[in-house]
């Protein structure tokens, strides 16, 4: 039985396959009278789509709606549809405001501050800003949006609220977060030791142990154990504090009592 003349190809009269088959496909190679390969152009198979085919019948456009939404025919979602899509509402209770209600959690890309992030009119922002955006209207220059519940992942939009820095600062401390004034010792996130391991330290250290073995111990460098022993720092718990000049001078005088 004679091959097909395309057959050498792996095209067939009616079908075809791009010889590349990284390049999309937009034409068809059928026989012509004569029986030699003639290139036929073929349109989207949607009505009204004047594109040419890439594959499965579509265009390009209509091939990659296919893909991501699973019809070719479907829309690009709203920002409101793509934003809410990435929330859950099944968040936690603020233990100290439970009367607001669960927070929305973003569940999709975040900063690494901590807060999520989301790209509006073709900008990356905030995702709680991005939240109050749509659920108000844009935030005005030099204004900040703040939590109420203190959930850097809430995009719920009535536990956000509008603020200066100042004003933004001003809750922070009102709930004891944060550093200065606001939360000190324990209260601060970034703190290395509690109230008792300060006491410890002072007294041990006035007893005569080496600051070099306390920080070993407690898991901190020198210079933390120097700042606690001359009061630099945990100034407001109880203990003996060493009045130094300068806080390295504790680490000579110890070793001329050894």
């Amino acid at each position: 039985m004679p091959k097909h003349p395309l057959a050498f190809r792996g095209i067939m009269s009616g079908t075809a396959r791009c010889v590349n088959a990284r390049r999309p496909l937009t034409h068809l190679l059928e026989l012509g009278e004569r029986g030699l390969a003639v290139k036929v152009t073929r349109q989207c198979s949607i009505e009204g789509c004047p594109d040419l085919v890439r594959t499965r019948g579509w265009c390009s456009s209509h091939y990659y709606h296919w893909q991501k939404y699973g019809d070719p025919l479907a829309g690009r979602p709203s920002q409101e549809e793509r934003f809410w899509a990435k929330v859950s509402k099944k968040g936690p209770i603020p233990k100290h405001c439970p009367g607001i209600g669960e927070c929305w959690i973003w569940t999709a890309a975040c900063y690494p501050s901590g807060y999520g992030m989301f790209y509006l009119n073709g900008r990356l922002t905030g995702a709680h800003v991005a939240s109050w955006i749509l659920a108000h209207s844009p935030v005005p220059r030099g204004l900040h949006i703040c939590h109420h519940c203190d959930n850097h992942l809430c995009v719920r939009p009535d536990h956000l609220f509008i603020g200066t820095r100042s004003d933004n600062m001003r809750d922070m401390h009102s709930k004891g977060r944060g550093g200065g004034r606001g939360a000190c010792g324990e209260r601060n996130g970034h703190a290395k030791l509690t109230g008792d391991q300060v006491l410890a330290i002072r007294h041990r250290f006035d007893a005569g142990e080496r600051g070099v073995a306390l920080a070993t111990e407690f898991g901190i460098t020198q210079n933390i154990v120097s700042r606690v022993v001359t009061g630099a720092s945990w100034r407001h718990v109880g203990g003996p504090i060493r009045s130094l000049d300068h806080p390295r001078r504790a680490w000579r005088t110890r070793k001329e009592t050894v």
